[in-house]
C-alpha cells in the first residue's frame, strides 16, 4: 500500500513521523527534526529520507524525526516496498542509489557538525 500524506498549514507541526516504524518516508517538501536521545542531531528539508537505514532489512529507529513546517511526503511500508522491488529490480537499484546518495550527504553534514563542536570545545 502507497499513502500520499499532506501536513498542511493547520497541521500540528510536532507530529512524530517515525511514531510509525517500518515505512520509507520522502520528505518531498518542508522541514522535520532529528532527534537521537532528545538531543537535536540535525534538519531534514525536502529531498531528505526518513527510514532509510532500515526499510529493506528492519531494525529499530535510530532517531526520532519530527515534522517542524507545513510538510508534504511520500511514504511506503517496508513490507511493500521489498514487494515492489522485487518485481522490479531496476527500481530497487534506482531507489538504493537515491538512500545512498541522501545518505552521503547526512553523513557529510554529521561530521562538519561534529567538527564544529569540537573545535568550539578547543577554544
Amino acid at each position: 500500500m502507497i499513502l500520499y500524506l499532506r501536513f498542511n498549514g493547520n497541521a500540528t507541526a510536532a507530529y512524530a513521523i517515525t511514531q510509525q516504524p517500518d515505512w520509507l518516508v520522502y520528505i518531498l517538501l518542508g522541514e522535520a527534526e532529528v532527534r537521537v536521545s532528545g538531543h537535536s542531531v540535525g534538519t531534514l528539508r525536502s529531498d531528505s529520507f526518513i527510514g532509510e537505514l532500515t526499510c529493506f532489512n528492519g531494525g529499530a529507529a535510530s532517531a526520532t524525526v519530527t515534522v517542524t513546517s507545513p510538510t508534504r511526503v511520500f511514504r511506503i511500508s517496508s513490507a511493500a516496498l521489498v514487494k515492489l522491488c522485487a518485481r522490479s529490480p531496476e527500481l530497487r537499484i534506482e531507489i538504493v542509489q537515491a538512500i545512498r546518495k541522501d545518505t552521503g550527504i547526512k553523513l557529510v553534514a554529521a561530521n562538519v557538525q561534529l567538527s564544529g563542536r569540537a573545535a568550539n570545545a578547543g577554544a
